[in-house]
């Protein structure tokens, strides 16, 4: 069963490249998302994927995707987010600080598989 293979990531339904890599990087995953030059823009680049995103590879950073905190936990460690890209779609990520539910904040996701 797929569940049990990603654990606590996110699968997202990204327009991708026909017959690229299964290993995604962060500019390819921006164009994905629709922000080019740091602008948000309709893609349409390849067919619907599935893409698996781990919390691990989503953290804050300056030139990140504006996405909306919807829930914030205390795990002892670290805080567990749960966000909601500009399209609704959800991913997990892990902070090492609070950040306020609803408030809205660039988040860089460093990497994915395509399933």
């Amino acid at each position: 069963m797929v569940g049990g293979l990603i654990g606590r990531g996110s699968i997202l339904r990204l327009n991708m490249p026909e017959n690229g890599e299964r290993r995604l990087d962060w500019p390819l995953l921006r164009e994905a998302f629709g922000v080019v030059s740091g602008k948000s823009a309709p893609t349409d680049k390849g067919p619907l994927a599935d893409v698996l995103v781990r919390p691990e590879q989503v953290h804050r950073g300056t030139d990140g995707i504006p996405m909306r905190v919807v829930s914030s936990v205390f795990e002892g460690e670290r805080f567990a987010l749960e966000l909601a890209l500009p399209d609704g779609q959800r991913l997990k990520a892990y902070s090492n600080a609070a950040i306020a539910e609803g408030a809205l904040a660039p988040f860089v996701v460093s990497g994915g598989w395509r399933l």
